[in-house]
């Protein structure tokens, strides 16, 4: 029977069990139907159980928790975490696999609210994941090869891509660039793109998620690869970005996620290469599976563990794991790159694509040598 509803699930038990409940759109109860019943295969993708046609209902599993909520344990090992992560990455492959992208929705997307998780805490205060799930799959949809999403700003702001926030043309990749941002509050407990709005108006919002992409992200052949991919339907948020390069300067320099100190270096690698700006140098959920840092994981009747006692972050972690978590020519359609980049210089129509990435690569950056980036004031610039 019901026992009762909470926004947007209605939480049942029958025989001591619970499930999750969710209304549907008539328009959308087949196609969501026939999408998701292929999926039941798939163990780490929480695909509709049960229907209830007379009202619209779709019938879930009830996991214990979701991730955002898990990850702010503090007692939560390195381990689990990547287990968790490892499991999830293992859901969105195979939605991928399929042609599904699963962030197609307003404030929909790859994110740790969307990540559930059934575990046990045991006697001696560990905790013991049973089983993860990629969930909210009524919010996605099957991109037929060839294809793009595009005219949006689509998922949550805090984990959307690069070319979601601009509205530009979205596809898989898109998912791998969330997943990369939850990757990095899982093992951080930070979220980048957490502002505080207060007093901030729509453009002001717009130019801080800029410098933190270009700053945390914007290596060269990734900002020259988005540039391309933002044509002139996007001119404006285009335009921003190549606005904002200059900023960085020898006194405000860029803060690479690739020269955090704290981190473990298979972690920041493989986040790398999951959150480039260019969707098209993006490693796929797949790649990002036989990716080293996740082969240190095995399987005992439930539990998984390090392999000795190598820790995924440094020994600040402890101060600072808080969670107050704050060949072709340029332009392949044209476009036409006359903005001043650093020091005077321009990027110009017909200019090669080595020349822009050593322009922008003069964009100064944090040395590790001399100016080394610590978790801690990642938000500082």
């Amino acid at each position: 029977m019901l026992q009762h509803r909470t926004d947007p699930d209605w939480l049942v038990a029958e025989d001591h069990r619970k499930y999750a409940i969710k209304n549907i759109f008539h328009t959308e109860f087949e196609y969501q139907l026939d999408l998701q019943t292929p999926l039941r295969g798939c163990p780490n993708l929480r695909v509709v159980n049960d229907t209830v046609p007379e009202h619209l209902l779709f019938v879930y599993n009830y996991c214990t928790n979701h991730l955002l909520k898990l990850a702010e344990n503090e007692s939560l090992s390195d381990a689990t975490r990547k287990r968790i992560l490892r499991d999830t990455l293992v859901g969105i492959a195979d939605l991928h696999e399929r042609n599904i992208l699963h962030g197609v929705r307003p404030f929909q997307d790859i994110k740790p609210d969307n990540i559930f998780v059934d575990y046990e805490e045991t006697t001696n205060g560990a905790t013991e994941v049973q089983r993860v799930q990629v969930g909210d799959l009524e919010m996605g949809s099957v991109i037929p090869p060839g294809l793009n999403v595009r005219g949006a700003k689509l998922s949550n702001p805090m984990w959307r891509s690069p070319e979601s926030h601009a509205a530009a043309r979205i596809n898989l990749p898109t998912d791998v660039f969330s997943f990369g941002l939850v990757c990095i509050y899982t093992m951080l407990r930070k979220i980048i793109f957490r502002i505080d709005s207060e007093g901030l108006s729509r453009a002001d919002e717009e130019r801080l998620v800029v410098k933190r992409l270009l700053s945390h992200f914007g290596d060269g052949p990734g900002l020259v690869g988005l540039i391309d991919h933002l044509d002139d339907s996007v001119a404006s948020w285009r335009d921003l970005v190549l606005d904002f390069i200059p900023e960085f300067t020898t006194t405000n320099p860029r803060k690479p996620f690739s020269m955090w100190v704290e981190v473990d270096e298979g972690f920041t690698d493989i986040v790398t290469k999951m959150t480039s700006l260019d969707p098209a140098r993006r490693i796929t959920a797949r790649e990002a599976l036989e990716h080293p840092w996740f082969q240190d994981l095995w399987r005992g009747h439930g539990v998984v563990t390090d392999r000795g006692d190598k820790k995924i972050i440094g020994p600040d972690t402890e101060s600072q794991n808080t969670h107050n978590m704050p060949q072709n020519k340029v332009g392949g359609t044209g476009l036409f790159l006359g903005r001043a980049i650093s020091h005077g210089q321009s990027i110009h129509e017909g200019d090669s694509r080595e020349n822009v990435q050593q322009r922008i690569n003069a964009c100064p950056a944090a040395k590790e040598s001399e100016n080394a980036v610590t978790i801690g004031d990642f938000q500082k610039g």
